[in-house]
C-alpha cells in the first residue's frame, strides 16, 4: 500500500471510531422515544443531568423556531401577501400564533431543564449515584 492509501485508510479507521463512540454515548441519550422511560426511572444526578440535556436541546429548538416566525412575521408584513384571501388567516396573525406557541415553549423547556438539573444537583449533593 502507498502513502496514499495508508493515509485513506487511516482516516477511515478514525472516522469510523469516531461514529463507534458517538453511537455508544447516544445510548444513554435521552430521546422523544425512551423520555417517559427515563423520566419515570430516573434516581441519580446523572439521570436528571441527561434528561436536562434532553430539555435544552428541545429549548434550544424551539429558540430557533422563535426566531425563525419573528422574521416570517416582518417579512409577510412587508409583502405583498400579507392581506390574507377570504376566509384565510393573515399571515401576520398566523406568525403571532406560532410566536406564542414558541413563547410558552420556551418557558416550559426552560423551566423543565432547570428541574431537572436542579433536582440532579441535589441528588449530587447528598451523595446519590
Amino acid at each position: 500500500m502507498n502513502k496514499l492509501g495508508f493515509k485513506a485508510a487511516a482516516l477511515v479507521l478514525s472516522l469510523t471510531a469516531a461514529v463507534l463512540v458517538a453511537s455508544a454515548s447516544d445510548v444513554d441519550a435521552v430521546s422523544e422515544a425512551n423520555v417517559v422511560q427515563r423520566v419515570q426511572s430516573a434516581k441519580t444526578p446523572a439521570d436528571h443531568e441527561a434528561i436536562a440535556r434532553y430539555y435544552n436541546e428541545l429549548l434550544s429548538a424551539a429558540r430557533a423556531g422563535l426566531d425563525r416566525h419573528r422574521k416570517l412575521k416582518e417579512g409577510y408584513r412587508r409583502s405583498a401577501y400579507a392581506s390574507a384571501e377570504p376566509g384565510v388567516l393573515p399571515m401576520d396573525r398566523h406568525c403571532d400564533q406560532l410566536i406564542r406557541d414558541d413563547e410558552d415553549a420556551v418557558k416550559t423547556y426552560t423551566g423543565l431543564h432547570d428541574l431537572h438539573w436542579r433536582w440532579g444537583k441535589q441528588l449530587s449533593d447528598t451523595g446519590s449515584r
